[in-house]
């Protein structure tokens, strides 16, 4: 029973030193696959202003944050230049991509 408990709290100390090892070989991974983030869309559309780019930076974000590397950082810069423009307004280029006017 001792080495069951001594297993269980071993792995929980371990546990979030893992998690975040985790969480970062993820990211990097994500960002090897898609290094340019408008190649993240859903399957079959090429609307890259949608929630699933938006997500993703969230992601980076918090990993940025979590981590302090700029790799992340910067792939959420790039995703944004390609959309905003220097006097912060969107890419008129990516509005046409969405499904319906304004």
């Amino acid at each position: 029973m001792k080495k069951i408990i001594f297993a269980l709290i071993a792995a929980l100390c371990l546990s979030s030193a893992a998690y975040s090892q985790n969480m970062r070989a993820i990211a990097d991974c994500f960002i090897d696959r898609f290094p340019d983030p408008d190649m993240i869309h859903s399957y079959k559309s090429s609307n890259t202003v949608s929630w699933q780019p938006g997500y993703v930076m969230f992601a980076m974000e918090y990993m940025w944050r979590k981590t302090g590397d700029l790799r992340y950082y910067n792939y959420i810069k790039r995703y944004i230049d390609q959309h905003v423009d220097e006097e912060e307004g969107i890419i008129y280029q990516s509005l046409m991509l969405l499904p319906f006017q304004f």
